[in-house]
């Protein structure tokens, strides 16, 4: 009766090891997959002249669950360039089966003008 007892919580742990590795793999390649998403939105930034005055980082999260937010802090000179740089990150996130929830933290901020220095 002893042998059958342990053998079965041997049994038993050795199939939560299973489930806990298996779970630990998954959530690697959600890391790994939402590394590779935040660079691609980057490359994609970087690859448009028009968007050159815009300061953009994407912060891509994968949970558990396999949920993806893309949070985007930044800023852009114009609500144009903000605009143009949404609608390249959504087409760079377009490809994507799951569409993730976007966060966009985008502000406009006027560029500033160098102070001109007066002779006195």
């Amino acid at each position: 009766m002893l042998v059958v007892i342990s053998t079965a919580v041997i049994a038993v742990i050795g199939v939560l090891i299973a489930f806990g590795v298996k779970f630990l793999e998954r959530q690697s390649d959600r890391e790994a997959a939402a590394t590779r998403l935040q660079l691609d939105i980057g490359e994609a930034l970087r690859r448009d002249p028009e968007l050159r005055p815009v300061s953009i980082l994407p912060v891509v999260t994968a949970n558990w669950r396999g949920k993806v937010t893309v949070e985007l802090n930044g800023s852009a000179a114009t609500p144009e360039l903000r605009d143009a740089a949404l609608r390249t990150i959504e087409r760079e996130i377009g490809r994507l089966r799951r569409r993730p929830r976007l966060v966009s933290r985008i502000g406009v901020v006027a560029p500033v003008e160098p102070a001109t220095r007066r002779s006195a």
